[in-house]
């Protein structure tokens, strides 16, 4: 399976994934597709130490729920010491990672973040909620 179709059954599935493109450097446009449960598809991003590397900070990103740029050397290099005479390689990973559960005590929500939505990219859709939801104001008059 091409890591399109790869990507794309996973993003529509939630189930998580990031992918790894080089958009600075050496090898711009090549692309790492990288889940917790293995290496779904063929794919590389030219060196297998480099790719070993952005994995790993790939699966960080995809923990953390975040996207962002890394910088590398063309052998996953990453300490300032060792690029210091190397060429750079900039790497954007995007992460596709299902929304967190989250458990919202006191005002009677209880719920999963984005839980009854049907696209879960929607913060705090479906939120269910239990118990009585009347207004609490703590003023006398009840403003």
């Amino acid at each position: 399976m091409s890591i399109s179709r790869e990507l794309a059954s996973r993003v529509r599935d939630g189930v998580p994934v990031a992918l790894a493109t080089v958009i600075a450097g050496p090898g711009v446009g090549a692309k790492l597709l990288v889940v917790p449960d293995g290496d779904p598809a063929p794919s590389s991003l030219g060196d297998p130490d480099l790719d070993r590397v952005v994995r790993r900070d790939a699966l960080a990103e995809l923990e953390a729920g975040r996207s962002g740029v890394r910088h590398y050397g063309t052998s996953g290099q990453t300490t300032p010491e060792d690029l210091a005479d190397t060429d750079i390689v900039t790497v954007f990973v995007e992460s596709w990672a299902p929304p967190a559960d989250v458990d919202l005590r006191g005002g009677g929500l209880h719920g999963r973040a984005g839980a009854g939505s049907e696209d879960p990219r929607v913060p705090g859709a479906g939120l269910r909620c239990e118990g009585d939801l009347r207004h609490r104001s703590p003023l006398p008059d009840g403003r």
